[in-house]
């Protein structure tokens, strides 16, 4: 948690991706960020300009689109039109090997939003 606008801002680390979260449209993401960065180069974290979103409402994060405002989680439209492309190819198919059938349930696993799956 870190302090800040009189109240405490979630910051989610996660394989190397940093995510913190406040009122949308407010100061609160940009003292979140500013205070990673101070943190990080303090500690000696190198950070990743061209890896930084934000703030905003909107953003992709581990793959997968986080749009707060309209509160929902979206497949980015490249990674929908491969899954779909995909999935035409195997309304054809009338048989597979077992390891083609487990390649597509881990793409499906891996790629689908939660509340999808």
């Amino acid at each position: 948690m870190v302090p800040g606008a009189g109240r405490d801002l979630l910051c989610l680390a996660l394989l190397g991706r940093f995510h913190h979260s406040g009122t949308p449209h407010s100061e609160e993401c940009q003292l979140a960020l500013n205070t990673l960065d101070s943190v990080c180069r303090k500690l000696g974290v190198p950070m990743a300009p061209h890896k930084r979103d934000g703030p905003t409402t909107c953003i992709t994060f581990l793959g997968i689109q986080v749009d707060t405002v309209a509160g929902e989680l979206r497949l980015p439209e490249e990674k929908l039109l491969r899954l779909k492309t995909l999935l035409q190819e195997w309304e054809e198919k009338k048989v597979c090997r077992r390891k083609q059938l487990e390649s597509l349930i881990g793409l499906l696993t891996h790629d689908l939003p939660p509340q999808a799956t």
